[in-house]
């Protein structure tokens, strides 16, 4: 289940990066590889404490298209909190740079299973809040 977590957490974040960089076509097949994973209820809660509804954030999203030219995201600690009757809860830190500024954010998912003939994960809910890369050595 970890493996499937990661990838999952990866998968999204990689479209994220080749979304605002404009490395993907701006269609709407595209944008179903984000928004067909999102639950009917999606919810994130961004760092400033606003809570946006899956509508607004597939918007903002497809709004961005192009937007950060050259922007690096990645994901890195993704951890398993707690897994029962078909949910289950983890952690990451989402990295991203661009025009050298780095930002990390700190975040929980909550994800659906779905089984059929593969078990798939559905994004329920995330929050996020802002962590501060590590000090240069």
């Amino acid at each position: 289940m970890d493996n499937q977590v990661r990838t999952e957490i990866e998968r999204l974040h990689t479209f994220f990066q080749d979304w605002f960089r404009g490395d993907l076509s701006n269609d709407e097949s595209e944008v179903e590889k984000f928004s067909g994973v999102l639950d009917d209820d999606f919810t994130i809660i961004v760092p400033s404490g606003a809570i946006l509804e899956r509508d607004q954030i597939i918007e903002t999203v497809k709004g961005a298209h192009g937007s950060r030219p050259g922007v690096r995201i990645w994901i890195e600690n993704p951890t398993v909190r707690s897994s029962s009757n078909g949910f289950i809860v983890a952690t990451y830190e989402e990295w991203s740079e661009h025009d050298t500024a780095v930002a990390g954010r700190l975040s929980t998912v909550v994800f659906r299973e779905t089984r059929g003939s593969t078990t798939s994960l559905i994004w329920m809910h995330v929050h996020e809040t802002w962590i501060k890369p590590p000090e240069p050595r």
